[in-house]
C-alpha cells in the first residue's frame, strides 16, 4: 500500500509548480480572481485533498466515477431546489385570483381533530386557506397548486440538461433520454404529491407559516426526486443502452 501512495510528495510538488507557473502568467484583466483561486489550490490542504483524489482515482477508477458524479448531481440539484423554493413562494400572487378555488382530489375524510374539523387527505390536496379574519390566504387552493408545478416542472428543465451534459457527460439520444425523464418525473410527482396531501393536513390544522410549509414542501418533493433520479439518470444517460435516433 505505501508504494501505491510513494508518489505524495511529487505529485504535490507538480501542483504548486503548476499553481505557480499559472499564477505568474495570469492575464491582467483576471489577474485577481485567477490568483485567488490558484492561491487557495496551493494551500496545503487543497494538495492534501487533490493528491488523495488522484491516488484514489488511480486505485479506484469506477468508485472515484461514481462519486464525483454524486457530488455534480448533488450540487446541481440543490442548486434547483433552491430555484424551486424561491418560485412556490412567491409565483402563488400571480395566481391569487384562483387561490378561493380549493384542489383536493379525491377527498377522502381520514379522521377529525380535536376541534371537530376534519383531516382531509388528497393525492391533490391544495384546500382554500383562510386567515383568522376570514380572508383568504395565498398559498393554497388551485393558484397554488398551479404554481407549484410550474415551480417544478421548470426546475426540473433546468436539471435535466445540467445533469445530462455535465454529470454524466451524455451524447445519446436526447429526445428518447428526456421523454423517460419525463415519465419519470411524472410517476415520482404523484407519489410526493400523494406524500404531501398527508402532511399539508398538519400545516393546515396546526396552522404553519406559509414559508415553513412551503419549505417542507420543497424538501418532501426535492429529496425524494433526488434519491430517485440519480438512479434513473445513470440508466437513461447510459450510452451504451440508449437508443439511436
Amino acid at each position: 500500500m505505501r508504494e501505491k501512495y510513494k508518489s505524495y510528495a511529487d505529485e504535490e510538488r507538480l501542483i504548486i509548480d503548476s499553481a505557480t507557473q499559472k499564477l505568474q502568467s495570469c492575464e491582467e484583466k483576471n489577474k485577481i480572481l485567477k490568483g485567488f483561486l490558484l492561491r487557495i489550490r496551493a494551500t496545503a490542504f487543497c494538495r492534501f485533498f487533490i493528491v488523495r483524489w488522484k491516488c484514489f482515482k488511480k486505485l479506484h477508477p469506477k468508485i472515484a466515477k461514481l462519486i464525483a458524479q454524486f457530488a455534480s448531481f448533488l450540487l446541481f440539484s440543490c442548486s434547483v431546489t433552491v430555484w424551486q423554493y424561491l418560485v412556490m413562494l412567491f409565483l402563488p400572487y400571480a395566481f391569487k385570483e384562483l387561490a378561493n378555488k380549493p384542489f383536493v382530489w379525491p377527498s377522502i375524510k381520514l379522521w377529525n381533530w380535536a376541534d371537530g374539523t376534519p383531516a382531509i387527505f388528497g393525492v391533490f390536496n391544495e384546500p382554500v386557506l383562510y386567515d383568522s379574519a376570514g380572508n383568504v390566504k395565498i398559498g393554497g387552493g388551485l393558484g397554488n397548486f398551479i404554481a407549484f408545478e410550474i415551480a417544478v416542472f421548470t426546475a426540473q428543465c433546468i436539471n435535466f440538461p445540467l445533469q445530462r451534459n455535465i454529470t454524466f457527460k451524455s451524447h445519446g439520444n436526447a429526445w428518447y433520454q428526456a421523454l423517460w425523464y419525463f415519465i419519470g418525473w411524472v410517476l415520482v410527482s404523484l407519489f410526493t404529491n400523494a406524500l404531501w396531501g398527508l402532511v399539508n393536513m398538519f400545516c393546515i390544522h396546526f396552522s404553519f407559516a406559509n414559508s415553513l410549509t412551503v419549505f417542507i414542501k420543497t424538501m418532501i418533493t426535492s429529496t425524494i426526486s433526488m434519491i430517485v433520479f440519480f438512479f434513473v439518470f445513470k440508466i437513461i444517460f447510459d450510452d451504451s443502452k440508449s437508443q439511436k435516433a
